[in-house]
């Protein structure tokens, strides 16, 4: 769907379902302690909130190497 400076965005199918998502790779998420805070930050607001014309956050993933985070839209 697209990237920008923190990550890529894919369109995917949930296969039981057939559910469209939105996957959200954030890069080396917490390289230092200004990418961790933005993280942290971003994940807490999407988290919390509930409104029917806002995304909705699913799912919240690390990453096998540890450093990257997975965001389910």
């Amino acid at each position: 769907m697209g990237s920008g400076a923190y990550g890529h965005v894919w369109e995917v199918k949930e296969k039981k379902s057939g559910q469209i998502f939105a996957l959200k790779k954030v890069f080396d998420a917490f390289r230092n302690s200004i990418d961790a805070q933005r993280t942290y930050r971003e994940v807490e607001v999407l988290h919390k909130l509930r409104h029917d014309n806002i995304i909705k956050l699913y799912k919240v993933m690390k990453s096998k190497n540890n450093k990257d985070l997975y965001l389910v839209f």
